[in-house]
């Protein structure tokens, strides 16, 4: 039977994959805003303040109508029983995801700690130096030691997050943070210490986990993950594999190199998560909120509309395959976007609706293909440490491409393995190299 989208479906769904255009541009947004403005009220003030032309809920709002709030949650939570999230707190000195929000300075400092002149090293290590590193990472030994502690911590939770809390978690520690492991992990390779050299890739990732495994992962945490774990593959290949040599062990780096879960049932986790960031410290303190000029007249209509949209998306993922999602047509508004007023119409386009696309699905995917990809090299090298060289043409007997359902394509003489080229905008993958 030749699988149909239901209009619902594909309507929530350009609804919800426009978020991470317009989540993405607010984070960047933000981050542009003056300096005084991050420093008195955080992100989502920076981003309210700096002239988009509607008051943001500031953390004391969100404070003063929890009540009302929570009341409305539980209210659409029953209605639309996919959206409900059942938490599990975690003690605070064993939570990833609260240590990681601290380490980043919390909502309204968000950061990497720390003295200048290290941050700058972090993010310009090129020439590498592996004398200089073992410097840098000496003198600042508490703060490495700190960030090891954070990225083995096997527990998280978005319960009980502090009052400083705005549902997001900066991607500056967490850049920070990997960078530091992976280039212990780069002297571990080096100096010849294979477990050691694992060791910090496996703390990598699970240093990028904590941005999904928790009950609320929202689309700019995921994006967070997926530039960690991409990261984690670029960084092996290029630079730990080939300093261990043809002596690796594959079974192994597969095994660390394959630890991540995407997949659309767990990416209807994180639509789940978005609508509860979203409308927990967005849409309704700011659509409840009696002091609020802009407050609109059929407030509960827009919170059905909002919610209905995220369940729809959430109970199609569930289902689909990925070549079933990468194929999913794009329309521009969701189911009950006519019937709402003009005013709640507007609120919505400045959420999610009037983004563009889905630049957030075609991130997504390209992230399995990616990862997909590197899983296939090591099955390369693997059959080749067999006596089984591959040919040029696609490769059979490997990982295959998940999202296309293909083979990925071999080249004998430059050693690089590929996707094939996709007409679906967003997917390009470039060619991944054997590392010997």
């Amino acid at each position: 039977m030749k699988y149909r989208p239901s209009r619902l479906f594909v309507a929530s769904m350009s609804f919800l994959l426009g978020a991470g255009a317009v989540w993405g541009w607010a984070w960047k947004r933000a981050s542009d805003a003056p300096g005084y403005v991050q420093a008195q009220h955080g992100f989502l003030a920076s981003l309210g303040n700096w002239d988009i032309g509607y008051r943001m809920p500031m953390p004391e709002d969100r404070v003063r109508l929890r009540e009302p709030v929570d009341q409305q949650m539980r209210q659409l939570e029953t209605e639309f029983p996919a959206l409900g999230v059942e938490m599990h707190p975690v003690p605070d000195e064993q939570n990833g995801y609260l240590q990681m929000h601290l380490l980043g300075g919390g909502g309204r400092f968000p950061g990497f700690p720390g003295d200048a002149d290290f941050r700058d090293y972090l993010a310009n290590s090129e020439p590498w130096d592996a004398n200089a590193a073992r410097q840098q990472f000496s003198r600042n030994a508490e703060l490495v030691g700190r960030v090891e502690r954070i990225a083995a911590l096997k527990h998280r939770s978005s319960a009980a997050m502090p009052p400083d809390f705005n549902g997001f978690i900066s991607q500056t520690a967490a850049r920070y943070a990997s960078t530091i492991l992976l280039m212990k992990a780069r002297l571990a390779a080096e100096g010849g210490d294979e477990a050691m050299c694992l060791r910090y890739v496996e703390l990598t990732g699970n240093l990028a986990n904590h941005f999904h495994d928790v009950e609320t992962p929202n689309i700019l945490g995921e994006a967070v993950r997926i530039m960690l774990d991409l990261e984690v593959q670029r960084y092996a290949f290029q630079y730990l594999l080939p300093a261990l040599g043809k002596e690796a062990d594959l079974v192994k780096w597969k095994a660390a190199l394959a630890r991540y879960r995407y997949t659309p049932a767990d990416f209807a986790d994180v639509v789940r998560g978005e609508y509860v960031t979203s409308s927990r410290f967005f849409l309704l303190p700011s659509i409840l909120d009696d002091r609020n000029p802009d407050q609109p007249n059929d407030a509960a209509t827009l919170a059905r509309v909002y919610a209905s949209t995220y369940e729809a998306a959430v109970n199609r993922l569930r289902t689909v395959t990925c070549c079933e999602w990468a194929t999913e047509p794009v329309t521009s508004k969701p189911e009950g976007f006519a019937s709402l007023s003009g005013k709640s119409r507007e609120f919505g386009g400045l959420v999610v609706w009037n983004a563009a696309g889905g630049p957030c699905k075609a991130q997504y995917l390209r992230a399995i293909r990616v990862l997909s990809l590197h899983q296939a090299a090591i099955d390369l090298l693997a059959l080749e440490k067999q006596g089984i060289p591959a040919a040029t043409g696609p490769v059979t007997g490997v990982t295959r491409d998940p999202v296309e359902n293909e083979p990925f394509i071999y080249d004998a003489y430059r050693r690089t393995l590929a996707a094939r080229e996709s007409g679906i905008d967003g997917l390009h993958a470039d060619p991944v190299r054997l590392p010997w």
